[in-house]
């Protein structure tokens, strides 16, 4: 208790040495503690489901088609019920948007099509009612939907006769039979209504529509190892039965991992870079606060070398001095976390949607229990330094009245050793920085195959009953365009089942007619992306034509067959996109298939996003392939905004019944595909700029000791004629040589963690020369800076003061 009543006097004293280290430390502390949170409660903390670590999600892989997402068909999750061992159950789902139609007109809401099994295998059970059974999978019997718990209060006011009551979906009447628990919207936030996937007979035989995503429980006492295993054999074992849809050179096999990891794990690298960057900064602000205490230390050495005359212990002011700084890093954690509470909340606000649970993320006990962990490193690293330099005093001139505190030379060096160190984490952040700024100026530059200027886009989904064929939605979508092409200022109208940029596709199979494998059977179909299309679509998408034609008005039902194709499709088919034209394909297998000649060759589109390559992509005539679900494309010179009351007017002359969604230009879709990347990269800067200000500091803080040391020296060297270029050389020498063999360290460690950053750069590689002599360039100048006014000062030392105040 005495040394704390010491150790807080001491510290009053001194309210600005007091005041910037903890103002450093709580810095360092809350940014560490922010992004510890933010990883910990969206990637590594577990699903919200029953024992969720045994939860695997189970993927169908093609390693030479890049157009797999890793679904299923529903033959195939059949094959892996039956022949598995080593799961309780395999549940399966497939996503997507239903138009619900009340009194008060038509919205576009999110549901899931599941099996009656998948939540069950989950560990959930609806809070109200019942869940699905097999019963309810049999065709036909697929009008039963469990509603989500807050679509039951938002839109059915809470009502206790929920059950039973019937709603519109698709223009058919689905009955209410359960209610799920509040807050569980398994498997996308916004999920809305549960109803039952049709595993009829005629449904098993299919293995071309691969929609599925599926999910399972590992069975007591078995292993991902072991599980890993068993599907690996079921995986052989379909290989070796169905050579034709799954043959060798396809590089299929049945992908196996966490559903935590599949859910979250996207995140691991980009939180993972923030947490590092930040863990850096706390580091650096460690190491700048251990040097205030060693240079405050040199400054108190004759009180401790005084108190060990008058038979003070050394322990005794070891234990002082530890306690002064466990005092300091106590009140920087206690900042800390008030800190991360608000940054928290301004990530919550500021960071975009695609960091999954981050509204759910706060300060809890596993945040609480790291922060004390970390609260204990940093009282080790900072009161470690200047406890150490009293252990070496002695007492011999104890009673000098000398002002001179000059440094033994090990603390000297520990003092140089902690300022390069500091250099070194700056290097290694400022470098991570210039990558993922290179990195995002690359995405911002890549030629999408498209433009995305003077584009506004929506999407709008007939209904099955309203429109059920190709004549019906053709009508429909042909009024539309008329009616949109006439608004003042639109030059282009169409339209595309799946927009590039939106996350949505479909994955067909192609192979040429008649086709053979070298074992005299037909060759294996090629996985591509399909899409349908109609009107002026690449036309206003600015889509560049390489061969052919594009679709024009005699592309019509009754007419043959056309598709277009990209140029990464006509060279994985014939080489040449010259050879493609006239070429027939067929797509899809058995009675869903169709055989179309190829009428034209545009340039490949990104549809992925600018950082994904782009995939053999085929395209089909709306107007000779029934689709409901279309993304209108508008072109017009004029604000685009004005536009939107119009074109809602417009569709509800055709059909008040269609709701129209997903508005918005195509340019503010590029923008929110490259959000994630520019907030990492923005705060990646920032941890840096604060990274650089702290090493500032340090080098500032170092060098207006060392001349404070040196005055003397620097006041005889004067006295004897030395010039002043010579006195600054001195000063510059030795910070030069710190700052040389800060930056090699920075380097060097910088070239391990940007290994590590491989998934999160495009266009720039961990090496790049460019970013390194920048960031070589910028502490150096940051180096200069901070030793400006150390060193006027050291030439500005009066000879005669110097020697007099010895």
């Amino acid at each position: 208790m005495n040394d704390l009543k010491f150790a807080l006097r001491q510290l009053w004293k001194d309210p600005g040495f007091t005041a910037v280290a903890v103002l450093t430390l709580v810095l360092g502390m809350g940014a560490n503690t922010t992004f510890f949170s933010v990883l910990q409660g969206v990637v590594l903390r577990s699903p919200p489901y029953p024992d969720a670590r045994r939860l695997v999600e189970i993927r169908n892989r093609f390693g030479r088609d890049a157009a797999n997402d890793g679904r299923l068909s529903l033959a195939e999750l059949f094959d892996y019920r039956e022949r598995q061992r080593s799961l309780v159950g395999i549940g399966a789902f497939i996503s997507g948007r239903a138009t619900l139609t009340s009194d008060q007109g038509a919205d576009r809401v999110q549901w899931t099509r599941i099996t009656a099994n998948l939540f069950p295998i989950l560990g959930v059970e609806p809070a109200r009612g019942r869940g699905l059974t097999e019963a309810d999978e049999r065709a036909g019997e697929d009008s039963k939907v469990l509603v989500s718990h807050e679509f039951w209060q938002a839109n059915l006011g809470g009502a206790t006769e929920v059950l039973g009551r019937s709603i519109h979906l698709n223009g058919t009447a689905h009955t209410i039979i359960g209610v799920m628990p509040a807050g569980f919207a398994y498997p996308d936030p916004g999920i809305a209504f549960w109803k039952p996937l049709d595993l009829s007979r005629r449904g098993r035989a299919d293995r071309e529509d691969h929609s599925l995503q599926a999910i399972g429980r590992l069975a007591p006492g078995v292993s991902m190892a072991r599980a890993r295993v068993d599907l690996e054999r079921v995986g052989r074992q379909l290989q070796a039965d169905l050579p034709g849809d799954y043959p060798g050179d396809a590089r299929w096999h049945i992908g196996f991992e966490s559903l935590r990891v599949s859910q979250y794990g996207h995140m691991s690298a980009p939180l993972g870079l923030l947490s590092i960057a930040a863990a850096a900064v706390l580091l650096i602000a460690c190491v700048n606060v251990s040097v205030m205490f060693l240079l405050r230390a040199a400054t108190r050495r004759r009180e401790m070398q005084i108190r060990m005359a008058l038979g003070a212990a050394r322990r005794h002011l070891v234990r002082q001095l530890l306690v002064e700084s466990a005092l300091v890093c106590a009140l920087g954690a206690l900042g800390g976390l008030a800190l991360a509470a608000l940054g928290l909340e301004a990530l919550k606000a500021f960071s975009p949607d695609q960091i999954p649970r981050l509204q759910e993320v706060g300060l809890n006990g596993v945040v609480a229990a790291f922060t004390g962990g970390v609260l204990l490193l940093v009282t080790v690293v900072v009161g470690l330094a200047p406890a150490a330099s009293v252990l070496k005093l002695g007492t011999d001139h104890a009673g000098a009245q000398s002002v001179r505190t000059t440094d033994n030379r090990a603390t000297g060096r520990l003092r140089d050793a902690l300022t390069v160190v500091e250099i070194a984490l700056a290097v290694v952040l400022l470098v991570s920085a210039g990558l993922t700024l290179r990195s995002l100026q690359g995405l911002l530059q890549v030629d999408l195959g498209f433009t995305t200027q003077r584009l506004l886009t929506f999407k709008t989904n007939l209904t099955p009953q309203g429109y059920p064929d190709l004549g019906s939605a053709n009508r429909f979508y042909d009024l539309l365009a008329a009616k949109l092409e006439s608004l003042p200022g639109v030059t282009a109208v169409g339209a595309i089942s799946y927009l590039p940029l939106s996350g949505e596709a479909s994955v067909v199979s192609a192979r040429t007619p008649g086709d053979v494998g070298g074992n005299g059977s037909e060759a294996a179909a090629i996985r591509v992306g399909g899409r349908v299309v109609r009107g002026q679509y690449f036309q206003a998408m600015g889509m560049t034509l390489l061969r052919g034609r594009y679709f024009t008005a005699s592309d019509q039902a009754g007419a043959p067959l056309v598709a277009v194709v990209d140029d990464a499709f006509a060279r994985r088919f014939w080489q040449t996109e010259e050879a493609a034209i006239g070429q027939r394909i067929q797509f899809g297998e058995g009675t869903n298939s169709d055989t179309r000649t190829v009428v034209g060759v545009v340039r490949g589109v990104k549809h992925f996003g600018p950082g994904r390559d782009t995939v053999p992509e085929a395209y089909a005539p709306q107007a000779q392939l029934y689709q409901r679900g279309m993304y209108t494309v508008v072109q017009a010179g004029g604000p685009l905004a004005a536009l939107v009351p119009q074109i809602r007017a417009r569709l509800a002359e055709v059909d008040s019944s269609v709701p129209m969604y997903f508005v918005e230009t195509l340019e503010q879709r590029r923008r929110d595909v490259l959000t994630l990347p520019r907030f990492t990269a923005g705060l990646v800067g920032a941890f840096s700029a604060v990274a650089l200000a702290l090493a500032g500091v340090g080098i500032f803080g170092v060098t207006a000791y060392s001349v404070g040391q040196r005055s003397r020296e620097f006041g005889i060297r004067f006295s004897l004629g030395a010039q002043r270029s010579h006195v600054a050389g001195l000063v510059l020498r030795r910070v030069g040589w710190i700052a040389l063999l800060g930056v090699a360290l920075g380097v060097s460690a910088a070239f391990g963690v940007a290994r590590l950053m491989t998934s999160l750069l495009f266009g720039v590689t961990p090496t790049d020369l460019p970013t390194l002599a920048f960031t070589a360039a910028g502490m150096g100048l940051t180096v200069l800076a901070a030793s400006l006014v150390p060193l006027l000062r050291a030439l500005r030392v009066n000879p005669v003061e110097a020697l007099r105040s010895e």
